[in-house]
């Protein structure tokens, strides 16, 4: 514990004290886990390489980054199993089984895929070439596979070959070819027994069904009062069409998710923030015809657009409990400049379609939608920008995700 409480702050003095701290350990008796004191020995012989290539490098890194590569370097450790080999189990490959012999034996994974292994040594040699110059290939690797398979059965006494049927991604759960040839070729008989496990799935519960009934009723047909001041949106209809159910505890019981704290900004933030920029900076030019050289003094002036992009991100994100302005916080600083070229790029667009007059931004529409001779309902949404070039109306729509310009209808 004194060795905890001394936590020293450059990475030699900390890989000295976890090394003293595993041979503490490892030193220590009556260990219960039977495997923990190889597994100790195997992180510190790692530790004690990591910590020789830290000194003849000599890196300087930080404490944060020492942890990073001594948890990559210790996840990809493997310790091997050790036992008695005169008495009980022994767990191995099927290359440690050369020039031994076993009364039993149990071959796990003996499916077509695993046995033999499918997979070739990586090499920048051709097929051809090996088979040329008379390299080991694919076909001798197997014929060695096979010497091993059939050696280890030479002098067994009774021998387990487990398969499973099911594919598991690896393999196709078919028995491999050896147990085919045993099954052909061998005079022993087999004795194949086939093992299978129950699988009981739970009662599903039933299903949740809201009847359209009382309070309900009365909620569902507000959406079809024009003097509604809850109409329709995309996303409600959107909702519906993915889950009506979901949509019933949205829009009909009111009932919402938590607000959750975002630390930096994902792509549906990144959309938001788009579209509070380009109407601060599109606002100016309302009801007003618009050329390329307005265009150019935008595109001309960062700061204008860094400034629409800064107050965006504030107004948005900031609260009164920040200890410290999120301009000045690096992630927000990446994700101000990432705005800065995505607006620069859509004014640059602009441009191409210059003249037009600016008739609306961020313009709130609501319009009845008339289903039927009898039914109607009343929808709204918003619309980011409407543009009006020699007469045609142009509604346009930001995006900042991926993009799906096919529309099988109006």
């Amino acid at each position: 514990m004194q060795q905890i409480a001394q936590y020293p702050n450059d990475p030699e003095h900390f890989l000295q004290m976890l090394l003293n701290l595993l041979d503490a350990i490892e030193a220590g008796e009556n260990h219960v886990d039977p495997l923990l004191p190889p597994i100790l020995r195997y992180a510190a012989t790692e530790v004690h390489k990591f910590k020789n290539s830290l000194q003849t490098c000599g890196l300087q890194i930080s404490i944060p980054l020492l942890f990073t590569l001594l948890r990559r370097t210790l996840r990809s450790l493997s310790v091997p199993f050790s036992g008695e080999p005169l008495q009980g189990i022994q767990v191995m490959g099927i290359l440690e089984t050369r020039t031994l012999d076993f009364e039993h034996v149990i071959l796990l994974s003996a499916q077509e895929g695993l046995l033999p292994a499918a997979s070739e040594s990586p090499s920048f040699i051709p097929h051809n070439l090996k088979v040329g110059f008379g390299l080991p290939v694919q076909q001798e690797r197997e014929a060695i596979y096979a010497y091993y398979f059939y050696r280890l059965l030479q002098r067994a006494q009774k021998v387990f070959l487990l398969h499973s049927h099911g594919g598991d991604g690896l393999s196709s759960g078919e028995p491999s070819r050896y147990l085919l040839q045993l099954e052909a070729e061998s005079p022993h008989t087999l004795i194949q027994k086939r093992l299978s496990m129950p699988v009981t799935l739970p009662t599903p519960a039933p299903p949740i069904e809201i009847e359209k009934l009382g309070v309900c009723k009365e909620r569902l047909l507000c959406f079809l009062d024009p003097k509604s001041l809850h109409p329709l949106t995309p996303s409600a209809l959107n909702a519906y069409l993915q889950c009506p159910l979901q949509f019933y505890f949205r829009y009909i019981k009111q009932i919402k998710e938590a607000d959750e704290v975002e630390e930096d900004g994902s792509g549906r933030s990144m959309g938001t923030l788009l579209h509070r920029v380009m109407e601060l900076l599109y606002k100016p030019f309302l009801e007003s015809e618009v050329t390329s050289a307005d265009l150019d003094r935008l595109i001309g002036a960062p700061h204008q657009i860094r400034h629409a992009v800064e107050s965006a991100i504030q107004k948005e994100y900031a609260s009164s409990d920040y200890s410290v302005p999120l301009l000045e916080q690096g992630r927000w600083l990446i994700l101000s400049d990432v705005l800065v070229a995505y607006v620069t790029q859509v004014i640059k667009f602009d441009k191409t379609e210059t003249p037009f007059t600016l008739k609306a931004v961020e313009e709130e529409v609501k319009e009845m939608f008339h289903i039927s001779e009898r039914l109607s309902a009343p929808l709204r949404g918003f619309i980011d920008a409407i543009q009006e070039r020699a007469g045609t109306y142009y509604v346009i729509d930001y995006k900042t995700g991926s993009v799906q310009n096919s529309f099988e209808s109006i």
